[in-house]
């Protein structure tokens, strides 16, 4: 059964990665790179490959459109921070996500933000 979820997540990558490619090429899919390095790296978090996940998740960062897209971003940075054991970048991207979750006024957002930098 792991063999079959890493082939997948494996797929999942390759299939991120060129839409990357195809996105940087394509003005029309231009908009969506945010998702597609998002995408990119939550296969990689899948597959605990941490320092590739983060670098996605800052090129995700530098392409998201809105502040709802940066919230999810940060939330997961700050996952992945903490699965590293990296408690104050974790406690900064929670703190990232929690400041847009007020912003975006979204007590469901802001309370999950509370719980995750609480479990630190």
């Amino acid at each position: 059964m792991k063999r079959f979820i890493d082939d997948c997540n494996e797929f999942l990558e390759n299939i991120c990665s060129k839409t990357i490619q195809e996105a940087k090429n394509n003005p029309n899919l231009y908009q969506k790179l945010s998702y597609a390095y998002f995408c990119l790296a939550t296969t990689q978090i899948k597959s605990k490959k941490f320092d590739l996940a983060l670098e996605n998740l800052k090129q995700a960062q530098m392409y998201a459109k809105d502040d709802y897209e940066l919230y999810h971003i940060y939330n997961y940075m700050g996952l992945v921070y903490k699965s590293k054991n990296d408690i104050e970048n974790a406690l900064l991207y929670f703190n990232l996500s929690l400041d847009l979750a007020k912003k975006l006024k979204d007590s469901e957002l802001e309370t999950i933000q509370l719980h995750l930098a609480n479990k630190l």
